[in-house]
């Protein structure tokens, strides 16, 4: 019989940060979501958070599995999640409304420029260090059989 490579201790705890993942948009009091920079408030916000579920479900569950294929997706997401908070901090409509946001949820008192950055940029940089890892961890992942993959 044929032993799987080791689960790494990052891959483990990526899947995990995803499985609990699902939980955010269910409690957030924000409401609200950021699409490609540009802020999406109220219930039509809410509801494509909560339509994001399924994906950090699918993720959690695949990468756990070190499925091959949801690795690959995952590295999609994250590199669309880079891509979004970095427009959300150039895009000048989508900066006000996520800091007004930010203000609404008792964050801060007033509008710090410092903040937004250190947000979007860093976090930026710790979904870009979540790319990194599933791309050298290659090796740890299986090819999905065909079933696995419909």
């Amino acid at each position: 019989m044929k032993r799987s490579p080791p689960r790494p201790l990052s891959i483990k705890l990526i899947a995990i940060w995803y499985l609990l993942g699902v939980f955010g948009p269910i409690f957030s009091s924000q409401h609200g979501a950021c699409f490609l920079g540009f802020y999406i408030s109220g219930w039509i916000g809410h509801f494509l958070n909560l339509l994001m579920a399924p994906l950090e479900i699918y993720l959690g569950i695949g990468l756990w599995r070190l499925n091959e294929t949801t690795r690959r997706v995952a590295i999609c997401f994250e590199s669309y999640t880079v891509l979004t908070l970095l427009l959300a901090a150039i895009i000048p409509s989508s900066r006000n409304v996520f800091m007004a946001k930010v203000i609404e949820m008792g964050f801060l008192k007033s509008q710090g420029m410092p903040f937004l950055l250190v947000t979007c940029v860093g976090g930026a940089f710790s979904h870009a260090i979540i790319i990194y890892i599933l791309m050298q961890s290659k090796r740890s992942f299986t090819k999905a059989s065909p079933s696995e993959d419909h």
